[in-house]
């Protein structure tokens, strides 16, 4: 897909196919709200820019955030590669992602 999209285009990855002729109504609205307008040399929206402005507009970073988990976190240390792989010891609150078996 090209960074900077058409109105149809964007019409299309915004509200769906079956609705692109009440894009001009509803994109009219958003511009007035801030939302990302055609840029004149390029001739289209910047969709990364489009999909950022959709995200807040939705509060997304509400959902996706949370809150930190207070206390001391505890690591598994891992045997080092050829070995079985298995952690060396139990641990409550363990994350054993991106270790790739390395100590």
């Amino acid at each position: 897909m090209p960074l900077y999209l058409s109105e149809p285009e964007c019409a299309r990855e915004v509200i769906g196919p079956n609705r692109i002729g009440d894009w001009r109504g509803i994109v009219a609205v958003l511009e007035r709200k801030g939302f990302p307008k055609i840029d004149p040399l390029f001739g289209g929206r910047y969709f990364p820019a489009v999909r950022a402005w959709l995200d807040r507009y939705n509060e997304l970073y509400r959902i996706v955030s949370a809150k930190p988990q207070q206390g001391r976190e505890t690591w598994t240390k891992f045997k080092r590669a050829g070995s079985s792989g298995e952690p060396e010891k139990e641990a409550a609150n363990v994350c054993q992602f991106g270790s790739h078996g390395r100590t």
